[in-house]
């Protein structure tokens, strides 16, 4: 089973190396998504979720505006946090790899958000994250090497065009399960067993 997920936030953190229950590090989830899909890496369900905030405020600069968040629509639309976790951590619970394409700034993201809350997990599912086990893949030229590639760019490599919505949580997550099971048919990553590894040269 994989479940695949990506979140919209109201910024980013002070530090990258704090830990999760240094709250006040990292910033808010606006919009949760998530897709679950089989070991024939077939879709069994899909969700996204927009956050009512509680206490905090979504920014009002020309990023958040542009992709369509605004503190009203969250208001009034939105679900508490804890909702939107306790429907992801179910299907956590049910699988065997964890997939984002920014796993090391989504995953604690939400690991504070699970913080706040008071749950969590017991599963730990492998964690997998798109942006890193493609990079040598991408060969995008970096200041330092090749430079991680955004999913835009991953999935423009992989089909030669790029896809619509990007930063809308959903459709971040469904293009990312595309670039992973291609990534997986082009043989630079091996899915199966209990763990996943880097296909050899």
């Amino acid at each position: 089973m994989f479940l695949v997920f990506d979140t919209e936030t109201t910024g980013l953190p002070k530090r990258y190396d704090a830990r999760i229950s240094d709250v006040d590090n990292w910033p808010r989830v606006i919009q949760l998504a998530w897709a679950f899909y089989g070991s024939n890496r077939k879709l069994i369900e899909s969700r996204v979720d927009l956050i009512k905030p509680d206490g905090w405020v979504i920014p009002t600069e020309r990023f958040w505006i542009e992709n369509g968040f605004s503190q009203s629509q969250s208001e009034s639309d939105g679900i508490p946090i804890k909702d939107a976790l306790s429907g992801f951590l179910d299907k956590v619970e049910q699988t065997q790899y964890l997939i984002a394409h920014n796993m090391s700034y989504d995953h604690p993201v939400l690991g504070a958000e699970c913080v706040r809350a008071k749950i969590h997990s017991k599963q730990k599912p492998e964690r997998i994250c798109t942006k890193d086990i493609s990079t040598d893949f991408c060969k995008i030229p970096g200041k330092y090497g090749y430079k991680w590639p955004t999913l835009s760019e991953l999935h423009l490599k992989l089909f030669d065009f790029d896809f619509e919505g990007a930063h809308d949580a959903l459709l971040d997550v469904k293009a990312c399960a595309k670039c992973l099971f291609e990534l997986e048919r082009k043989k630079v990553v091996q899915l199966g067993g209990e763990r996943y590894s880097q296909a050899s040269d």
